[in-house]
């Protein structure tokens, strides 16, 4: 019998039994307090609601980003320093590979202030769907629908849900995957697109403008100067406290190890693949650079981006090296000298199983008395 088959194969069963039940004891408790205890407050007191239910959001992601850490997948942040950004409205731009992009994602946000705590996701709609959707939904995310046919009057959306929800809340960074979908997906009818490089791309597919255009228009100086910003879609004025215009588009490579087979969500889950690191490059740039008033020069700046995807990548998983640029330095990426920039910290996190276990029994002995009151 193989004994080292039969253990991994029990780890991972105990790593998804403890996962259910983490889900179980966390989404509900952050449902409890959000939607129901603390609703009061985002009446009376907004400000004050969405100070800790952004707190309530960053522990509940710490607890996705422990399942990374748990099964030693770690990132390594590599390129740009881009800590100047993290108290700036920023938009982040990644290309999108597999279902791992996002939890790997709230890992490396874990150590960078506040971001998480006012951070905006834009993601396709069927993640609404998903055991976290009705979390992302009450953080005030945004589900995007694809499609041609709807495709105007899901901007339309994107740009109503800007004004009414991620400026009254006074968030920060926003989170944007252009491509629209994962790499195995689309990079076949991607490379029938008529731009040369993506005839022979491998790591990165054709993005998409649309709603790139839509954040930078809203977002830009000129719209949010003087507190009050036009809602298209609801034909009305909408007041903005604090309107800091967006100063930053933050542009990810992520580089996934093995020659770039990407994790997936059932493998951190499951823990089965081997310790692994993940690659995080990243640069930053000005918003005064970006051309977000001519449409056509704006996809060539977007384009130009991906293409630089494509040429990091194929470097990268040929040489384990991100090449020298002038918007990055060069990083050796071996395992050698791997040293994890997010590591779990377990006093947290065994406070933050604390906290949540405390307030799933809490919530359950108030409901028990509620049922017990209208019915007995």
């Amino acid at each position: 019998m193989d004994w080292s088959r039969a253990l991994h194969i029990l780890k991972c069963i105990f790593r998804i039994i403890f996962v259910f039940i983490n889900n179980l004891y966390c989404i509900p408790t952050y449902v409890m307090w959000t939607l129901v205890l603390l609703r009061p407050l985002r009446h009376f007191k907004p400000a004050i609601y969405w100070k800790i239910e952004g707190i309530l959001f960053k522990w509940l992601l710490y607890m996705v980003a422990a399942w990374n850490w748990s099964a030693k997948y770690y990132i390594q942040e590599v390129g740009e320093d881009i800590s100047s950004c993290v108290n700036h409205r920023s938009l982040i731009l990644m290309n999108h590979q597999s279902t791992a992009d996002v939890p790997l994602l709230m890992a490396a946000f874990q150590n960078k202030g506040e971001v998480l705590q006012n951070v905006t996701w834009v993601m396709d709609h069927l993640f609404r769907y998903t055991n976290f959707g009705v979390v992302s939904w009450i953080h005030g995310d945004f589900f995007i629908a694809q499609g041609k046919s709807g495709r105007e009057v899901q901007l339309e959306k994107l740009r109503s849900h800007l004004v009414k929800v991620y400026l009254q809340q006074d968030r920060q960074w926003i989170i944007l995957f252009p491509e629209g979908g994962f790499l195995r997906k689309r990079l076949e009818s991607s490379q029938k697109y008529k731009r040369a490089w993506l005839s022979c791309s491998q790591s990165c597919y054709v993005p998409r403008i649309g709603a790139l255009k839509v954040i930078l228009n809203v977002l830009k100086k000129e719209n949010v100067g003087n507190g009050i910003i036009i809602d298209h879609l609801n034909n009305e004025q909408v007041s903005v406290k604090k309107p800091e215009p967006l100063k930053w588009v933050i542009d990810i490579t992520v580089g996934y190890p093995d020659g770039g087979r990407p994790l997936s969500l059932p493998t951190i889950c499951t823990g089965s693949r081997p310790p692994c690191v993940t690659y995080m490059h990243y640069r930053k740039f000005p918003i005064d650079d970006i051309p977000s008033n001519n449409e056509e020069e704006l996809r060539n700046w977007l384009f130009k981006r991906w293409q630089e995807k494509e040429e990091m990548l194929t470097e990268f998983y040929k040489t384990g090296k991100f090449p020298v640029s002038h918007l990055g330095e060069s990083s050796d990426c071996g395992h050698e000298s791997f040293q994890p920039v997010q590591q779990l910290n377990c006093v947290l996190w065994l406070c933050l199983n604390v906290f949540f276990i405390i307030s799933t029994y809490f919530h359950c002995y108030l409901l028990i008395k509620l049922w017990q009151l209208m019915f007995w």
